[in-house]
């Protein structure tokens, strides 16, 4: 029965160490899942209404959107996973229920989707414009 006992703590040692070595190993090479900004660089509009819009830089994206019938303008730093969701950063509190926040953004591989936080319900669809938009 001693030798199972130290068997077992054996084993549960080796675990650790072996769990312990991968964690290093996956923090030094950086192989965690990656978040990737595959949106290409440029000015998205939605449909023919060019009063809302959203530019797109390597690393920001500012929003001109129509909030409670006013033109919100928010410049926000984001990322995008791969299955599409737009994760922006650096939004204050109050932008999560009154602003921009309120919404989920995704990116379709051509358009950039707005759809309504509660519902999932489409709201808008924003295309890339080539040229003839200007700030």
């Amino acid at each position: 029965m001693a030798s199972s006992n130290r068997f077992a703590a054996m084993t549960f040692a080796g675990m650790w160490s072996v769990l312990l070595a991968a964690f290093i190993t996956c923090s030094l090479t950086n192989c965690a899942p990656d978040e990737y900004r595959p949106i290409p660089v440029g000015v998205y509009s939605h449909g023919k209404d060019y009063g809302e819009k959203i530019f797109v830089s390597q690393t920001e994206i500012t929003f001109y959107i129509k909030i409670d019938n006013y033109i919100i303008q928010r410049k926000l730093n984001y990322s995008v996973l791969p299955d599409g969701t737009i994760n922006l950063y650096t939004m204050a509190s109050s932008e999560l229920l009154t602003g921009i926040g309120r919404y989920e953004w995704y990116w379709d591989g051509k358009n950039i989707i707005q759809r309504d936080f509660k519902t999932g319900d489409l709201i808008k669809k924003f295309k890339k414009r080539d040229g003839g938009i200007k700030n």
